[in-house]
């Protein structure tokens, strides 16, 4: 009796094709007589990583999770593989796929998976943005009444349903206000995700994909940017905090506006490596701030360092704040600048504390707008709006915007611009009066 042939297995860093964050897909291999085929697992890695993994001794966390991962898919390929009465591709991609989930085509799985690995990664932001939208698809499917309202096939996430649940949204219901259509947007974009890892990683029919020219937009709303005009800014740059904490988190905003609207989360991880420094007949003088958007630092090709140089009343005021806050001048290159986050914190407690932190700046930064008797409060989205708009207003580019914001594209700036200020149009108005009028 001939000795049947065995499926053998591995997982393989794929070097054919670099992501955007300079990592490669770690596939699964399974070979059998002698060819080898390769299903995506799910996550990505440098090289260095991938060899930590490999060897599998004193990993940190984020790895530790990956390596145990990928060891049970590993071994998942071999049981499907080796369980086949007659081995063949397709028999083995169907069994396989199959014993990841009861419901392969279930999209509400496929958007758990990812959130899972985007956890995995310490990407808990984005995590979270998934779990709210695999909770709202939840939501819709139990108002229409459906039995089992964790399962939304793809085949019945069509042009139509995808309306409808837009609808959905933006109707206020009982004890819970419309959804605004920058909300609706990303909803959809994450849905639109789920779709394309189905279509990759799980042979999901792209023939019925519902996004695209003809099928279902996704909403791009282009609406009214808060910002505080010069007046405004002019009032909170001259006020004097009631005390010490009101202090603190007041010169946080402002040093937010300072470094080109800088996000909390980037705020609070500057280290003294990202402070960079130049000799003077005072002493040392800050020249410049360099770091790299947590937001967007694994999903460029470039680096996306962005660069603030520091001139006059700027590195002043900059230099005023980090000093009188900053955890002392003896920092090592890695230490944390700003006393909000301690070394080997894991991402779950990062993102923790970063909210907690921006909650304080934004309720502290109320009490101030109701002490100036401003109309809008000046909340860290604000902060960054209003740098923005300001730049434009004092006549700078979109292209220099779109550097000191950190965006990838000018089109992101356009966007993120769009509307202008009213302070810019009056302006552009006024200019067209002949003088003589």
């Amino acid at each position: 009796m001939a000795k049947k042939k065995m499926v053998t297995t591995g997982h393989w860093l794929d070097h054919r094709r670099i992501k955007k964050d300079k990592t490669f897909p770690i596939k699964i291999r399974i070979t059998y007589e002698r060819q080898n085929r390769f299903v995506d697992s799910g996550y990505s890695a440098n090289e260095e990583d991938y060899e930590r993994i490999c060897k599998g001794k004193q990993l940190p966390r984020r790895l530790d999770s990956v390596y145990k991962d990928l060891n049970k898919q590993v071994t998942r390929a071999g049981e499907v593989g080796n369980g086949l009465k007659t081995f063949s591709w397709d028999q083995f991609k169907k069994k396989y796929y199959k014993s990841q989930s009861a419901q392969p085509g279930n999209l509400i799985y496929v958007l758990s998976e990812y959130e899972r690995i985007l956890r995995l990664e310490g990407r808990i932001g984005s995590a979270d943005t998934y779990k709210s939208t695999i909770q709202s698809l939840v939501n819709y499917l139990q108002d229409r009444g459906t039995k089992d309202p964790f399962s939304l096939g793809f085949d019945s996430c069509t042009v139509d349903f995808l309306k409808n649940y837009q609808r959905w949204l933006t109707t206020p219901r009982k004890g819970k206000k419309a959804k605004t259509l920058t909300s609706v947007g990303y909803h959809m974009r994450n849905i639109r995700r789920g779709w394309n890892i189905g279509i990759r990683k799980y042979e999901v029919n792209s023939d019925t994909y519902p996004f695209g020219v003809d099928k279902y937009a996704i909403p791009h709303p282009i609406g009214n940017k808060r910002f505080l005009g010069e007046h405004d800014l002019n009032k909170i740059f001259s006020y004097t905090p009631e005390d010490d904490r009101e202090e603190f988190y007041y010169d946080m905003w402002i040093l937010s506006f300072l470094l080109a609207g800088i996000n909390m989360r980037d705020l609070c991880q500057l280290k003294y490596r990202n402070i960079i420094v130049q000799d003077s007949e005072e002493g040392e003088q800050f020249k410049m701030i360099k770091y790299t958007r947590a937001k967007t630092a694994r999903t460029r090709k470039d680096s996306g360092e962005i660069r603030i140089p520091l001139e006059g009343a700027n590195r002043t005021a900059v230099e005023r704040v980090i000093r009188k806050w900053w955890n002392g001048e003896d920092g090592k290159p890695d230490d944390y600048v700003l006393p909000i986050l301690k070394k080997r914190l894991d991402p779950e407690r990062i993102t923790a504390l970063v909210k907690q932190f921006t909650k304080m700046v934004n309720k502290n930064m109320a009490t101030i707008a109701g002490n100036l008797k401003l109309n809008s409060k000046p909340t860290t989205y604000v902060a960054r709006h209003s740098f923005a708009s300001m730049m434009l207003i004092k006549g700078y580019g979109s292209d220099m915007i779109r550097t000191l914001l950190g965006h990838s594209t000018v089109q992101t700036t356009e966007t993120y611009l769009a509307g202008f200020p009213d302070e810019v149009v009056g302006k552009a108005m006024e200019s067209i009066i002949p003088d003589n009028s």
